[in-house]
């Protein structure tokens, strides 16, 4: 099964889910990791992290910023940012965060803390302006731009990620084998190559060595 941070690691804070993520399921492998970035509505009068702390702080309440519902990447992203800078903005939930994107360039919200991927079309076309990125590293597409922990929010750190896992009365005894098997997948998907290399010692090995293709 494919785990997510919402199912794993924020659902379990807000729901009464009717399984125990840590009792029931073993995890595999970690198979991507997605990280996002601040931007805001280039009306708003800051260009770094520390001035939009700065204007948070002298207009408490009064910023509001979207995400893609309660729970979300954006929310869990607002939330430890305004915790760990001890500022008060308003959380502003929507459906998904297309039109949160939306809102935010068309000056209904002024900050958003959203998927790295969808919104680097909108930085560069400078429809939104962006101040740092939420990762610990710096993202290579947008290479200028400081992480937030750079930018003087010490130890901020939030991304989406997903991994593999399995149920774990199915994963015992099995754990290696899965993981080698995720492992030689992940590789062959970075490296279509790697399959036909893969097979070729496949067939050249004995009988029950094929575990990883």
């Amino acid at each position: 099964m494919i785990a997510t941070v919402g199912t794993w690691a924020v659902n379990p804070h807000l729901y009464k889910l009717p399984y125990d993520v840590t009792r029931d399921f073993a995890p595999i492998i970690q198979v991507s990791t997605s990280p996002g970035v601040l931007v805001v509505q280039p009306s708003v009068p800051v260009k770094s992290v520390k001035e939009l702390i700065a204007l948070a702080k002298a207009k408490p309440g009064k910023l509001d910023y979207g995400s893609s519902g309660v729970g979300g990447f954006g929310h869990i992203s607002g939330a430890l940012f305004s915790l760990m800078t001890r500022t008060e903005m308003v959380h502003i939930p929507y459906k998904s965060s297309a039109p949160s994107l939306i809102d935010l360039i068309a000056g209904q919200i002024q900050v958003l803390f959203n998927n790295a991927i969808s919104t680097v079309p909108f930085i560069k076309s400078r429809q939104v302006r962006a101040l740092a990125v939420t990762s610990i590293k710096r993202m290579p597409a947008l290479a200028e731009l400081p992480t937030i922990d750079e930018a003087g929010v010490k130890g901020y750190d939030n991304s989406s990620w997903s991994a593999v896992a399995a149920a774990r009365r199915h994963a015992e005894g099995n754990h290696r084998q899965a993981q080698q098997r995720a492992v030689c997948n992940s590789e062959i998907a970075r490296d279509p190559g790697k399959k036909f290399s893969g097979r070729r010692r496949h067939h050249r090995g004995t009988p029950g060595n094929s575990a990883i293709i």
